[in-house]
């Protein structure tokens, strides 16, 4: 019997386990099946809409990626807030998906041209080397011009918007160009006369601000650390694109390197052949160029008038130089702009863009690191023959090329020796170069050389100073 009582006693309890089990199953059952309708359902997140709340009232930038969210309403977010979504958010999308390359988005600024502007952004959209996911499109527009406006609009999400209102004043003392401090103006004819100075301010103003947008709070900042910017009156060569991502390591590799422009003042027709030659300046070029978020965050102090003339102050520039293409990669097409045109008909209208799609994986640019520039640069002026001026330069080239169709590889280079800026302005005006210079420095000059191609062969005008070494 006690074996009988004890073989039956566990039968009771083995029942009742079972039942609870039967019953937990049942429940989890019940509320899996009856909440995942619910959860699947994208408006309902309210502890997501809670977290968000907070989080738009601490970071501009995590503002900036919740009020994209359809489900938010803009009554929700306080007045303040509102209004720095007009002045400083990127307007539409800025989700950008995961790439193995780094990201270098391209900034265009934009005033109240919308035709050159819808130019350029087809210019860009059409290069062969343009990628939406590495290089996303910014338009930084200057005030509320409908038409530019509508433009930027009609792109839907290819592009990404910008605005910025000048406030009215720099928010420091503007200093002001020697050409604005010699006798009133109002005595010159109106043809020379400078420009008005606001719209320098503006300028100024704009890039700063987009740049701080872009390197500091736009949704996604964090993803890059280059930027490229270009004008709203620019072509762009089929590797424009590919050129920037070849040369983007240098910031890493080479502290010397100030930025890589894709501009050559000197890149008119009859001066350039090589579409693969790269070069050194001092002379900061600027129209469309990249910069670092290293030299951004040196430089953000940023000067509240011709910005561009304030990077090329030793100051600013420390003795770093940036790299240029031979052939444009970009070419300006706006006669009309806030310099009134100055230079667009003597230098511009002949400027070459490049229009082969050069393969920058299979080109070596590792000689444009500066020590191996300078050494290279040596060599290649030891090579060349001493001349007298340009016109005997092009002489003794047309001598050489005398019976011959194409450029042969053995005519040799020439160079030119000047003694101060004085002669080398001299001579840059006879060879028909831009010869305005900055900062004291000549435009597209290294080590005071400056070089210019004559029927496919380099004159070099070198100062007699420059260490040439024996030969």
């Amino acid at each position: 019997m006690l074996k009988s009582h004890r073989m039956f006693l566990p039968l009771p309890r083995r029942s009742k386990h079972l039942t609870g089990s039967i019953l937990l199953v049942l429940f989890l059952f019940f509320v899996v099946y009856t909440w995942r309708p619910l959860l699947a359902r994208s408006d309902v997140r309210p502890t997501a809409r809670g977290v968000a709340t907070a989080l738009a009232l601490s970071e501009p930038s995590a503002w900036l990626r919740i009020a994209k969210q359809p489900e938010f309403l803009e009554a929700q977010w306080p007045e303040e807030r509102k209004g720095q979504l007009k002045q400083q958010a990127a307007l539409g999308t800025t989700q950008f998906p995961t790439t193995a390359a780094p990201i270098i988005p391209v900034v265009v600024f934009a005033f109240n041209r919308g035709d050159h502007l819808r130019r350029t952004i087809d210019s860009v959209l059409s290069s062969a080397s343009y990628s939406p996911s590495l290089h996303p499109i910014f338009i930084s527009q200057d005030g509320d011009d409908s038409a530019v406006t509508e433009v930027i609009e009609s792109y839907g999400q290819k592009i990404h918007h910008l605005r910025y209102h000048w406030p009215g004043k720099p928010k420091k003392e503007v200093k002001l160009p020697a050409e604005y401090l010699q006798p009133p103006w109002i005595e010159l004819p109106p043809e020379s006369r400078p420009p008005p100075i606001t719209p320098y301010l503006k300028i100024a103003g704009h890039y700063e601000f987009a740049l701080t947008e872009m390197m500091d709070y736009v949704d996604g900042h964090n993803r890059w650390d280059r930027l490229i910017m270009l004008e709203d009156d620019m072509d762009v060569a089929p590797d424009f694109f590919s050129y920037f991502r070849k040369m983007s390591p240098f910031f890493d590799t080479d502290p010397s390197l100030y930025c890589v422009s894709a501009w050559n003042d000197h890149g008119q027709k009859p001066f350039v052949s090589d579409a693969t030659a790269l070069y050194r300046t001092e002379c900061f070029p600027g129209l469309g160029w990249m910069w670092s978020r290293e030299r951004w965050n040196e430089l953000k102090d940023w000067m509240p008038g011709w910005w561009d003339d304030w990077l090329r102050e030793p100051t600013q520039r420390k003795g770093r130089s940036c790299v240029y293409p031979e052939v444009s990669r970009v070419y300006t097409f706006g006669a009309e702009g806030t310099s009134t045109g100055w230079f667009f008909a003597p230098w511009l209208t002949s400027m070459q863009l490049n229009e082969e799609n050069v393969d920058w994986d299979a080109v070596d640019v590792g000689y444009l690191h500066q020590d191996l520039y300078d050494d290279l640069l040596k060599d290649q002026l030891r090579s060349a023959i001493r001349i007298d001026g340009v016109g005997e330069a092009k002489r003794a080239i047309d001598r050489d090329l005398a019976g011959r169709m194409d450029r042969p590889l053995d005519v040799d280079e020439r160079l030119i020796e000047y003694g101060d800026l004085a002669d080398l302005t001299s001579l840059m005006m006879t060879a028909r170069l831009l010869y305005e210079h900055k900062a004291g420095v000549p435009r597209t000059s290294y080590r005071g050389v400056v070089h210019f191609r004559y029927r496919g062969i380099r004159i070099w005008m070198v100062p007699k100073s420059f260490a040439r070494g024996p030969g």
